[in-house]
């Protein structure tokens, strides 16, 4: 008998405390759960139908609503345009590498809607966008600032 007073006297306090022992993390009250859900819902939401996104690896020059209507072709327009000072390098992919006196710019370029214009965003914001107006398929004439007209090179 002493036995089982004296295991019973030993495993009542064992179970007292393991059954008393607190959770690692305490439960989610309402709120955040709520709060949760908003989160994992806006971040799989798609962008507003207003909203145009466009990744950067897969930048197209010239807008959706210019390609349906234009025949622009943007392959037979890339190439390197230049004068003595600049050279322009224009991808099919939509992007541009422009030296101007040394200084060297990358970014995207696009189609303007008009399909005269085209615009170089730089890759650094603290870069200015340049303008170029399409004469003709061998000749770019920039807009605003210097005026300076870059022809196609041949090679």
């Amino acid at each position: 008998m002493n036995r089982t007073l004296l295991a019973g006297a030993v495993l009542v306090p064992i179970l007292a405390i393991t059954g008393c022992k607190r959770d690692a993390e305490p439960a989610a009250t309402p709120a955040e759960t709520a709060t949760d859900a908003a989160k994992s819902a806006s971040a799989e939401a798609p962008p507003p139908e207003n909203v145009e996104v466009i990744s950067e690896a897969a930048h197209s020059p010239v807008p959706q609503d210019i390609a349906a209507t234009s025949s622009f072709d943007v392959k037979a327009y890339a190439g390197t345009f230049s004068d003595k000072d600049t050279r322009l390098d224009i991808t099919s992919e939509g992007t541009f590498t422009l030296d101007q006196g040394g200084t060297q710019t990358t970014g995207t370029w696009t189609l303007e809607k008009d399909g005269e214009h085209l615009l170089l965003d730089p890759d650094s914001k603290s870069d200015q966008d340049h303008r170029y107006k399409m004469v003709g398929n061998d000749e770019l004439q920039s807009v605003g600032g210097a005026s300076e007209t870059l022809t196609r090179s041949k090679t």
